[in-house]
């Protein structure tokens, strides 16, 4: 990382602990007057910047009528807005990016778990409250700044690069996700007793990996307050895969690259708090006899690209919880039901979480849309909607794909292919038919 990056992080990290200490910490606890207050404000200021500074919502505020400094008065009035989907998100995001964009501002791009990733800008006042947010949730079960955490996620090594890296300014050791089989699984576990972390974070289904080759080996772990786990479906089974054998509770969390709306455990685990100073949230039934909801989001703070009313794609299960023995005062959802990806396996049976996956796209701005199918072991087929896409593109997206699915796997890249859907018509960006076999072959 350049040193201007690395000052750049550490600002922002400065202003996320500034923010917690003064507010953040304090927001979870406030009165259903004071947390409408706080919302209200915040989205009354959110539309006047937009009306005034975003083309698409000056066009569409003015197409619909709607003056936010009149026509605003209570939070029901944000509904008089239309659903914003992610289709047109990536249509017209130069529309959607404020003019100007605040200084320091940055793009993120999405994972693209549906298969179509896209760049979302963010603003330097945004940044602080997404570190705030996901320290004060730490907090709850424990967590201090520069404990040390070891963490399955996120790390990508190139060709002669060690498998793990350590952060020193946050005290974060990183470890490669692409690497869980068995022999390089031992080598993490044996580092991971050495760096004595307090809390283990990374996908389900890598921790889940590391975990079963934990109990293989009779794997003692090192004193842990608690499994930080995020970015998949958690299931029952495997909570209490990685309750058993790292000997520690399990807090996960939900958020979205797109850094609109954000909930997560606290040290009960019944349900999900909703962290609602950081963005507004939108439960619409599903109407199809269950709890299911449909999350319509609106982040409180982005003002480089505000996402309002944004349909994240997700479904939330419900809560008729009220009251959370913690005391915290941040409503209730029983969880999240609508993310969930097939990992793919390679011939020895090494399982490849396909959250590890979404990354690679979001690289590639001529790649609209992606699917990747998995129906026999020794294969996968990349379905891509890339019109534009160069010959040196996809041999790049080809080797990006190497490093993470090794060499033991074929690779089949498809133009224009068309991508399957569920019985619901979402569109799963990883699928797998093929059975899960073990390293010894049966």
């Amino acid at each position: 990382m350049a040193f201007g990056s690395l000052l750049y992080d550490a600002r922002a990290t400065w202003q996320g602990r500034l923010l917690l200490r003064s507010e953040w910490n304090r927001n979870a606890y406030c009165s259903d007057d004071e947390r409408h207050a706080f919302r209200f404000t915040h989205l009354r200021a959110l539309l006047l910047d937009a009306a005034g500074n975003v083309p698409y919502y000056r066009e569409l505020f003015q197409r619909l009528g709607f003056q936010p400094g009149a026509d605003f008065r209570e939070i029901s009035d944000l509904a008089r807005l239309p659903i914003l989907s992610k289709d047109t998100v990536r249509a017209d995001s130069h529309l959607l990016r404020r003019d100007p964009l605040p200084s320091r501002s940055i793009c993120e791009r999405t994972s693209g778990s549906t298969g179509e990733p896209m760049g979302v800008w963010v603003s330097p006042s945004q940044i602080a409250v997404e570190k705030a947010t996901v320290w004060r949730h730490w907090s709850w079960v424990g967590y201090r700044f520069r404990d040390p955490v070891a963490i399955v996620r996120t790390y990508v090594p190139r060709e002669g690069e060690p498998l793990w890296r350590h952060d020193r300014l946050r005290n974060f050791l990183y470890f490669s996700a692409y690497h869980l089989d068995s022999g390089h699984a031992r080598i993490f576990l044996d580092r991971i007793r050495k760096f004595r972390p307090r809390f283990l974070r990374g996908y389900p289904s890598s921790l889940a990996i590391l975990a079963d080759i934990a109990m293989e080996r009779g794997w003692e772990p090192p004193p842990l307050r608690a499994v930080l786990t995020a970015s998949e479906t958690l299931s029952r089974a495997v909570r209490e895969k990685l309750t058993r054998v790292f000997r520690a509770p399990v807090s996960d969390w939900y958020g979205l690259a797109e850094q609109v709306v954000t909930a997560a455990q606290c040290e009960h685990g019944d349900g999900m708090h909703r962290h609602d100073d950081y963005g507004y949230w939108e439960l619409i039934p599903c109407n199809d006899g269950t709890t299911r909801c449909r999350i319509i989001g609106t982040n409180l703070h982005n003002t480089a690209m505000p996402l309002i009313r944004y349909d994240t794609g997700d479904i939330a299960e419900s809560s008729e919880l009220r009251q959370c023995p913690c005391g915290r005062t941040f409503p209730l959802i029983s969880g999240i039901s609508g993310r969930e990806d097939d990992d793919l396996v390679d011939l020895i049976g090494r399982r490849i979480p396909s959250v590890n996956l979404y990354s690679v796209f979001r690289e590639f701005d001529a790649i609209r849309r992606f699917q990747i199918v998995q129906a026999r072991p020794d294969q996968v087929e990349v379905r891509l909607d890339a019109p534009a896409a160069t010959e040196s593109e996809l041999s790049r997206l080809n080797e990006e794909l190497r490093l993470r699915l090794g060499e033991g796997l074929g690779i089949r890249m498809v133009r224009d292919a068309e991508f399957e859907r569920n019985p619901h018509g979402k569109r799963r960006a990883v699928i797998r038919r093929c059975p899960v076999r073990t390293e010894d072959g049966r």
